[in-house]
């Protein structure tokens, strides 16, 4: 289902790409392990780390990317 038709405000969707867009600048998108070790290692508030790789699921399942995270 896409992300509209669940719910997502424009607002939302917009930070999702403009932080997959720059996620992309640092790690390889189609590598689940080499996003979430970037992510790890940011330099961030936690909470500000759990949208990161909230944005970067909606990613992987649209994309079918699979990694040691996602396998659980």
């Amino acid at each position: 289902m896409k992300l509209r038709e669940r719910g997502y405000s424009e607002a939302y969707l917009a930070t999702m790409i403009r932080t997959l867009l720059e996620l992309s600048e640092h790690a390889d998108l189609h590598n689940a392990d080499d996003v979430l070790m970037y992510v790890a290692r940011k330099k961030v508030k936690d909470s500000f780390k759990a949208n990161l790789v909230d944005f970067y699921r909606h990613y992987a399942a649209f994309y079918g990317i699979h990694g040691e995270e996602y396998a659980k």
